[in-house]
């Protein structure tokens, strides 16, 4: 299996990396400041199938804005490098720029980032 994943950065220092849901291709990123493992913006919302269909479960405040956020059993799995995530619950919010993996999953798995050769291990 890949055992490095290649990154490029975008805007201000942000590794982005593939992420595979449910079979489609995304590019996502690290977000230590979000809680949730996965989470994604709401306009992909009905991209996917799920096992529970999402809902809003709560709300989260960001400056001058007041956002809902759903979330979801995906029938699908989550691939980032060598970890597969079987039906993860994943989560949605409107106005994120992409693909959040944050510290729900850094937390589980362990990350060496290698920012010199744009490279990044899961371990």
């Amino acid at each position: 299996r890949k055992r490095h994943l290649s990154f490029r950065n975008r805007v201000a220092l942000f590794p982005s990396f593939d992420v595979a849901i449910d079979g489609q291709a995304f590019k996502g990123h690290l977000d230590t400041g979000s809680p949730s493992a996965i989470t994604l913006p709401l306009s992909l919302k009905d991209k996917f199938d799920y096992l529970q269909a999402p809902k809003v479960v709560g709300k989260a405040r960001i400056p001058g804005r007041e956002l809902e956020i759903w979330s979801g059993k995906l029938k699908g799995d989550v691939t980032i490098g060598q970890v597969r995530l079987a039906s993860p619950e994943i989560k949605f919010l409107d106005g994120i720029p992409g693909i959040n993996i944050g510290s729900s999953f850094i937390k589980a798995h362990k990350i060496s980032v290698d920012m010199e050769n744009k490279l990044m291990q899961l371990h």
